[in-house]
This record gives C-alpha cells, sequence and structure tokens, in this order.
C-alpha cells in the first residue's frame, strides 16, 4: 500500500478528535524528515536496538577479526556506565545476516 494524503486519512481512527486527527496526519507527513528521535538527544549513548555498523568480531578459533554489522540487544540502563554494578558491563549484539532470496541468488 502506498502512503499518499488520502491513504492515510482514510486509516486515521474514527474515534479520534479533529484536532487529534490532523495531528496524527500531520506527523505522519513529516514522517521520517522531520522527526525528533530520542537517539538524537544523546548521540553519544549506546541504546537499546542502536544498530552499528561495524562491530569488531574475533573468531576464537582462527584469531581473525572482521567488522560486522547488527543491533544491540541489551537493555540501555544495563549498558549505562554510570550506573554502579558488582560486574563488568556485558552487551547482547545480534548480527545482522544477508539471507538468501530463495532463487538461488544472495
Amino acid at each position: 500500500m502506498l502512503l499518499n494524503d488520502n491513504s492515510i486519512e482514510s486509516n486515521i481512527p474514527y474515534y479520534l478528535t479533529q484536532e487529534a486527527k490532523l495531528g496524527l496526519i500531520k506527523a505522519l507527513k513529516d514522517f521520517p524528515e522531520k522527526t525528533n528521535y530520542y537517539t538524537n538527544q544523546v548521540p553519544h549513548e549506546m541504546l537499546q536496538g542502536d544498530g552499528l555498523n561495524s562491530l569488531t568480531v574475533i573468531d576464537f578459533y582462527t584469531g581473525k577479526t572482521k567488522a560486522i554489522k547488527g543491533v544491540l540487544l541489551s537493555n540501555s540502563c544495563d549498558m549505562d556506565i554510570n550506573n554502579r554494578r558488582e560486574f563488568p558491563i556485558k552487551l547482547t549484539f545480534a548480527p545482522l545476516i544477508e539471507l538468501n532470496k530463495g532463487d538461488g541468488k544472495k
């Protein structure tokens, strides 16, 4: 489904007030260019769900390293260096992998 003015307006919940409908329509039209993301307010913090495009990983069998893309899954508060803790910070990271399209091509 293409998003255009008509498709946006025809899918707005009927129970919203007129003011809320107009606000939602404006927010959807402004997305993503004029969206103020929370992460923009803390650019030097690592947050849950952040994507990384060059995390260095080590193959412990060969000792080789390489940079991979992935997503941080750890809770933001667990990664916060300002929190007191008994043990060192450990991150849960999910690598992004390319899936075969099913046609034999990558």
